[in-house]
């Protein structure tokens, strides 16, 4: 049991370092709009050529929310979200896009692993923010209203 937890946090500790490298990165691209709508615009063209089946289907709708908040960001339509928290997602779509990186994509059914890994891991940080986004979007209910039970009216 103890190896299974070293070995999770040894990987944790491969992916805090990757994202770490992509996030000084992506600094650069969110303060220059051109770069950002260009990662923006590779991400998207990249989920068109991955199977969302593959060892990314279980973070597929998260990683397209990703996608849309970034570009509202960029579009002025949506500020709402920390800078640091910004540059996690920025950081998390360079990796994702970059063919090379710790498995290259091109090697079949593995290649998409790391990307996988370190979405997860931006993911993991960044629920709130994705919740709050969606309720912005209209896509779901804000994140604590789900949990409160339904007020009564006042005259009861």
């Amino acid at each position: 049991m103890f190896d299974w937890i070293k070995r999770r946090d040894a990987e944790g500790a491969r992916t805090e370092k990757a994202l770490a490298q992509q996030r000084s990165r992506a600094a650069g691209y969110l303060q220059d709009p051109q770069r950002a709508q260009a990662l923006v615009n590779e991400a998207r063209e990249k989920t068109e050529q991955v199977d969302d089946d593959g060892p990314l289907g279980r973070i597929w709708e998260d990683l397209l929310t990703m996608i849309r908040l970034l570009q509202r960001y960029i579009s002025g339509q949506y500020r709402s979200i920390p800078w640091q928290s910004l540059l996690l997602i920025a950081g998390g779509l360079l990796y994702f896009v970059t063919p090379i990186d710790a498995m290259p994509d091109f090697i079949s059914g593995l290649g998409l692993l790391d990307d996988a890994t370190v979405l997860m891991f931006v993911i993991q940080r960044l629920r709130g923010e994705l919740d709050r986004f969606r309720h912005w979007e209209g896509r779901e209910p804000a994140p604590d209203r789900e949990s409160r039970p339904p007020e009564k009216p006042s005259g009861e």
